[in-house]
């Protein structure tokens, strides 16, 4: 199922960065602690009206310029680029994701990381694959596991405050901490079996749905906060290769 849609992404996403990446670009302040390229904006409506050549009745969840849309029917969630700072100041460490959420789940994703030539897809009890490989996450003791954590959210000192307190926990217990800064990077890491885990801070649901979907068709555990099991309505998402290093983050 959703060989059309994979298809249209692994052709489509290669394509919008090939088409915009060798452009000058201009940088600007969207909000407190975040910017956005011209680039971003570009590549959002050059897949937007790609997506609705091919798929006229679906609709589009994007970062840019269709945040508020709901999920409804058959829709598309799109970044235009993951990990803005890393692009903007030449970091490789980005990607473009694209998920398509179909009814009341996410049942196919694609995840391309340009300057790693990698193409990462899933569709739902179908796998995970990269550059069309198999996936699945690497089984590692505790102690020889690193765990990748997104950028600590400006916006909620909350969670700010409860994402230190999950390092604080797994510190003593895993061998090293990275911070990427791109969640696309944390997912097709973790699906690879280059990282044992990732712990994310957001809301935004084009940040959070190919690694939900990715990374359990790798075979990882995907929780929410207190390891409820994910959902969209969590402010927080734990992916971790084996339910080792779950144990001591999820006590009262």
């Amino acid at each position: 199922m959703y060989q059309k849609e994979i298809d249209f992404l692994k052709e489509e996403l290669p394509k919008a960065y090939r088409t915009f990446s060798g452009l000058s670009f201009a940088v600007s302040e969207k909000a407190s602690f975040d910017i956005v390229t011209d680039i971003d904006q570009k590549i959002e409506i050059y897949l937007t009206e790609k997506i609705r050549a091919v798929f006229p009745q679906d609709r589009i969840h994007s970062e840019e310029f269709a945040s508020r849309e709901p999920l409804c029917g058959r829709t598309w969630l799109l970044d235009p680029i993951d990990g803005t700072y890393n692009f903007a100041t030449g970091s490789p460490l980005f990607g473009i994701q694209c998920a398509l959420w179909d009814g009341k789940a996410v049942c196919a994703c694609a995840i391309y990381l340009p300057k790693l030539g990698e193409f990462y897809h899933a569709v739902k009890g179908e796998g995970a694959y990269c550059n069309g490989s198999r996936l699945w996450v690497k089984k590692r003791r505790a102690a020889d596991s690193i765990v990748s954590i997104g950028d600590f959210p400006h916006g909620s000192a909350e969670d700010a405050a409860e994402q230190k307190k999950c390092m604080e926990t797994l510190f003593p217990k895993i061998a090293r901490f990275r911070m990427f800064g791109a969640a696309s990077v944390d997912y097709a890491f973790v699906a690879s079996g280059r990282t044992d885990g990732a712990l994310l801070y957001t809301k935004n649901k084009w940040d959070l749905a190919c690694g939900w979907l990715l990374c359990k068709e790798a075979g990882a555990l995907v929780k929410g906060r207190k390891g409820k099991d994910y959902s969209f309505d969590s402010r927080a998402i734990f992916i971790f290769s084996d339910s080792a290093l779950t144990n001591d983050l999820f006590k009262e």
